[in-house]
């Protein structure tokens, strides 16, 4: 029937969540955007988004990162419900502690949205900002930054 041909056709969940993207800005180039926009006349309250370029996968951030610190990553495939599952366990922990937690129903949520994406050509157009850092540049540095703290 033409609905279950329609159906078939939608990409499972499974495949939107592989083909997701995120936006990112390292602190350099936050700073820098904020510092042009408070130091140029321009009509307040604009709303500036700040990207360091494409989008990235989830996968190819982790890998990055990954790199950065020095380690060899093998991506895996964790059932879904097991995030379920702990962030109700977050949840939980949370009603019972009055403390925060990492991940709960919520952040879950958050989490599973398959864009987190922006663009930087507002201010790029009216403050001539542009990113100076790409994710792994940022990722390399923090990962330096975290050897030198004692912390990798």
């Amino acid at each position: 029937s033409r609905v279950a041909r329609l159906r078939s056709s939608k990409p499972s969940r499974a495949r939107a969540e592989r083909r997701a993207r995120s936006s990112h800005t390292g602190c350099p180039d936050g700073a820098s955007a904020a510092c042009l926009a408070v130091t140029h006349d321009y009509p307040s309250g604009r709303i500036y988004h700040l990207d360091d370029g494409p989008p990235h996968s989830w996968l190819d951030m982790g890998l990055t990162v990954a790199e950065a610190c020095g380690v060899h990553a093998r991506p895996l495939r964790i059932p879904f419900f097991i995030f379920r599952l702990l962030a109700a366990c977050g949840g939980l922990y949370r009603l019972l502690t009055g403390r925060p937690v990492m991940l709960d129903s919520d952040k879950l949520k958050e989490i599973r949205q398959p864009f987190w994406v922006a663009g930087h050509a507002r201010i790029t157009a009216e403050l001539g900002w542009q990113p100076a850092f790409s994710f792994e540049q940022g990722a390399r540095v923090t990962a330096e930054w975290y050897r030198q703290a004692g912390w990798l």
